[in-house]
């Protein structure tokens, strides 16, 4: 006899009980299991089985540096995984920072060309006249290896 849930309500996310969660993660590790089945008698979605398989599995701080300690002692390396904050490729990031260069030095040449004459001989003007004198040319002549 097969089980039908009549949901009445507007609501339209369900809550799940943690021991509901720990039932089907558990019917999902079971060998030979088919992870889309389990989800489908289940009535969610698989990608939710995924999420509430590494939620159960979520460690303390204190558990993992024991992990990394224990794994350090045995000479494993702990695996470290960083995601860089920044997806662009790095010819993008090279690009995109000679572009910003150029626009600085637009920037500091309409400030040179705005001060006032009795700052012309100061080290401000100096140093607005030696960021305008970079040749930029040669940087955005290089073309990044892609890759």
């Amino acid at each position: 006899m097969s089980r039908i849930e009549v949901i009445t309500s507007v609501e339209r996310r369900r809550r799940w009980s943690a021991s509901d969660k720990a039932r089907l993660v558990a019917a999902m590790e079971e060998p030979g299991a088919i992870v889309t089945e389990v989800a489908r008698k289940g009535g969610v979605d698989a990608s939710l089985l995924y999420r509430w398989r590494r939620q159960l599995a979520a460690l303390t701080d204190a558990e993992r540096q024991a992990r990394c300690r224990a794994a350090r002692a045995s000479g494993t390396p702990a695996v470290r995984i960083r995601r860089p904050l920044d997806h662009r490729s790095r010819a993008k990031c090279w690009c995109d920072a000679i572009s910003e260069l150029t626009t600085l030095q637009g920037h500091f040449a309409a400030w040179l060309e705005a001060l006032p004459d009795n700052l012309q001989d100061s080290a401000t003007a100096e140093a607005l006249q030696a960021i305008c004198d970079i040749d930029l040319t040669e940087l955005q002549a290089i073309v990044p290896p892609r890759g």
